[in-house]
């Protein structure tokens, strides 16, 4: 027995430079507070994005950068952001499309960056927890950069994590129903 490989897994650390440089490439301005929705399945986004409908209302300078845990994904995510009418880019298109800097959403439509966009953030809400599909994600990332992290209510497949994480106060086990107030 190994336990969990997770807890032994090598973190690497963007300085502030680098940090500064990717906030400027996804057009981040200073002062704009960022959440990051990683690892998202299908019906997560969506119940998220409702809820940010809320806090946009009164704090519109949030930027969200969704990650989904899948590629084959990336254009159903796409068309949902156009569904919700939200002004948004895809990563993989700023070479065509610039990202202007006036985007609520930013979808990091690229594999490997996770762990790079968790440094950039404020907040790290982690999916796979928010339906009861997936059993949860790896809540340790976020945690690691010291960035406060939000989990939903279904962390079947990561309790070890989860009781690890709540023990020590370095996290929040949040239904959707309630994120909007949270965030706020």
């Amino acid at each position: 027995v190994t336990g969990n490989l997770k807890f032994d897994d090598h973190y690497t650390v963007l300085s502030d430079g680098e940090k500064k440089v990717w906030r400027g490439e996804l057009g981040i301005r200073q002062g704009d507070p960022v959440i990051v929705f990683g690892s998202s399945h299908s019906q997560e986004e969506e119940l998220f994005l409702r809820q940010m409908l809320e806090v946009w209302k009164s704090k519109p300078k949030v930027k969200v950068i969704v990650v989904p845990r899948h590629p084959e994904r990336f254009d159903e995510v796409s068309l949902l952001l156009e569904r919700f009418k939200l002004v948004y880019a895809r990563y993989t298109d700023v070479d065509t499309k610039p990202i202007s800097g006036n985007e609520q959403v930013l979808l990091l439509d690229v594999m490997g960056v996770l762990r790079k966009a968790y440094q950039i953030a404020d907040i790290a809400i982690i999916a796979g927890s928010f339906t009861g599909l997936v059993g949860g994600h790896n809540i340790l990332e976020p945690a690691y950069y010291g960035v406060p992290s939000i989990f939903g209510p279904f962390m079947y497949a990561q309790e070890e994590m989860k009781t690890l994480v709540l023990t020590n106060q370095a996290g929040l086990q949040v239904p959707m129903s309630e994120m909007e107030k949270v965030l706020l």
